[in-house]
């Protein structure tokens, strides 16, 4: 019988790798876009989806989570579950539609910047409703089907995409294939669904629907937290100084969001087995759990913050070009935004599996007022930098809440000491990385990863039983291979 560990490990494996394959997908045409298009029409793409986002809690209203955790617990509610949301999300749909076009009306935006954010909000729409499926496959600790949908709507969008923008086409036609594509995956997922999990049940019962919302509503107003706080800035970016500086700021931003996907992947497999060993009082296995994810979230971002802060100039040029030179400060700063998002991550799965969301999502109504407040006396002034100092900062102070509430909350876990041998290796390795930091990263980069993971090894960072999780791993891969 499968280990708990091991249904951890498997699933991380396999949602890492979609997510490795959809993101380096997803970088690469807007690479293109921006050497194609340039700086102004990759702004107004990023424009037109942080201004969809901003909308975004009405359709995704905490469901992710709320499945992810309450399924693990109850797998024989999938079926009502998975109507219920379906009917809710058809409805939620709708109203962010209409919402769009008005506001867009009432803000007299012109007709090609309104055509891209109605595309991308009929995008958004169904992105949500994936994300439910997504959510059903992790909660029964199923990752295979995610991982086969996810890899084959981000391979269609990048393959259509790059087609369409290399034969001159333009942004509208790219999105509007996007938006098809997205419709045919959302049929493959219901597909998936009903034949290997469950019937969508329907229920004329507001009572049940209503019961939904209530379950969904601490997530859902951690969701418009997280939602305002990583998007406004670019809004207002654009407000205050254009959708080239916009573009500028996507690019660094972009680099950064190819990162993002991991501790959304692993906190995601996490989330199910915390929950479990919580409500059977198992605190012991829950707490490994929490200081695992700490420790290898951490060792796996502070390495990349170090060296791709080195060599963020030779990074930008080689992925944009010469031209996007104002890109290489704010990379710099949002790599160290990077950092604290990682940890967070998880903490917010920690006080999920608690029950204590209410506490996180506290902590992020301050970070957002923090953000906002900032970049609103910086932006005018500094622009993009300005920007990534507010959103670093936020995400900073997130991190220091919760660190701290945790603390007393899960007894004998001490972050510090945990992530105190992967700091020193990183910086260290770092400062032997400066006197070539105007070389190409294509080498130095997997140079550096070598030698941190070969430092971290030496310095004995990882336990034995660790190891041997790593190796069952491998070889529960090699055997299923």
């Amino acid at each position: 019988m499968v280990s708990d560990r091991m249904v951890i490990a498997r699933n991380t494996t396999l949602l890492v790798s979609a997510e490795v394959v959809t993101r380096a997908l997803g970088a690469l045409l807007t690479i293109l876009i921006a050497r194609r298009l340039g700086a102004e029409k990759l702004g107004l793409l990023a424009f037109a989806l942080s201004f969809t986002e901003l909308f975004g809690f009405i359709t995704r209203f905490g469901f992710r989570t709320m499945i992810a955790r309450d399924l693990a617990k109850h797998p024989e509610r999938t079926g009502p579950v998975l109507g219920g949301l379906l009917v809710l999300e058809t409805l939620l749909g709708a109203a962010v539609l209409a919402a769009v076009w008005i506001t867009l009306l009432l803000m007299g935006t012109g007709p090609e910047k309104s055509a891209v954010v109605l595309i991308c909000a009929g995008i958004l729409v169904f992105s949500s409703i994936l994300d439910i499926f997504y959510a059903i496959y992790r909660a029964h600790q199923n990752a295979v089907h995610e991982v086969f949908n996810k890899i084959g709507l981000n391979l269609s969008v990048s393959i259509t995409g790059v087609a369409v923008i290399w034969m001159g086409y333009g942004l509208l036609p790219m999105l509007a294939v996007r938006l098809a594509l997205y419709a045919v995956f959302f049929a493959a997922g219901i597909r998936i669904l009903v034949r290997r999990y469950s019937q969508p049940v329907f229920t004329g019962q507001t009572a049940f629907y209503a019961g939904l919302f209530r379950s969904a509503l601490p997530f859902a107003a951690l969701g418009i937290i997280v939602t305002v706080n990583t998007q406004i800035g670019t809004i207002l970016l654009t407000f205050f100084k254009g959708e080239s500086e916009t573009g500028y700021f996507s690019a660094a931003l972009r680099i950064c969001g190819v990162l993002t996907f991991l501790p959304m992947a692993f906190t995601s497999a996490v989330l199910p087995a915390m929950a479990k060993f919580r409500e059977s009082g198992d605190d012991a296995s829950f707490r490994l759990s929490y200081e695992k994810s700490l420790k290898f979230l951490f060792i796996l971002v502070i390495p990349i913050a170090v060296s791709f802060s080195v060599l963020a100039g030779p990074i930008i040029r080689l992925l944009y070009g010469s031209s996007f030179g104002q890109s290489v400060p704010m990379l710099r700063i949002l790599l160290w935004m990077l950092v604290f998002a990682f940890l967070n991550q998880a903490f917010m799965i920690a006080f999920s599996a608690m029950d204590r969301e209410s506490i996180f999502v506290r902590f992020q109504a301050f970070g957002t007022a923090f953000n906002v407040v900032l970049g609103l006396l910086l932006i005018p002034a500094t622009g993009g930098i300005g920007l990534c100092a507010a959103s670093a900062g936020s995400q900073a102070l997130i991190t220091l809440l919760s660190a701290g509430a945790l603390t007393s909350r899960i007894p004998g876990v001490h972050p510090v000491r945990i992530l105190a041998k992967a700091m020193i290796c990183a910086g260290i390795l770092g400062a032997a990385l400066l006197p070539f930091r105007h070389q190409s990263p294509a080498v130095l980069l997997p140079a550096y990863g070598l030698a941190y993971v070969s430092m971290l090894f030496a310095i004995r960072t990882f336990g034995k039983g660790e190891i041997r999780m790593f190796r069952e791993l491998l070889s529960r891969r090699g055997n299923t291979a």
